[in-house]
């Protein structure tokens, strides 16, 4: 990923893709807010249209920088169960 302002003209993080890397081999500076999004939408829009996900932007927001690992999902899901029995015994001393 990478934060980015060639979409929005505001800093947004993004997954690297050809639009993004376009962008940094023209060495151009994206316009600022509002007039990016005018020059950016038209085409990642179309892009988007023709199913080209190697164009069309992926927003990926700030807690994909905190991602190191992919696990697999039944690891994900007991912690998940795990966690909510601790949490739910707990809440007993409410009830």
């Amino acid at each position: 990923t990478l934060v980015s302002r060639t979409v929005t003209g505001k800093p947004a993080r993004i997954i690297r893709n050809k639009w993004s890397e376009a962008f940094a081999e023209a060495g151009l500076e994206p316009l600022p807010m509002p007039f990016q999004p005018m020059v950016a939408m038209p085409v990642l829009a179309a892009a988007a249209a023709v199913k080209r996900k190697d164009i069309a932007p992926g927003f990926a927001g700030q807690g994909m920088g905190l991602i190191h690992k992919v696990r697999p999902a039944a690891e994900v899901m007991a912690d998940l169960v795990k966690s909510a029995e601790s949490s739910l015994g707990r809440a007993n001393i409410y009830l």
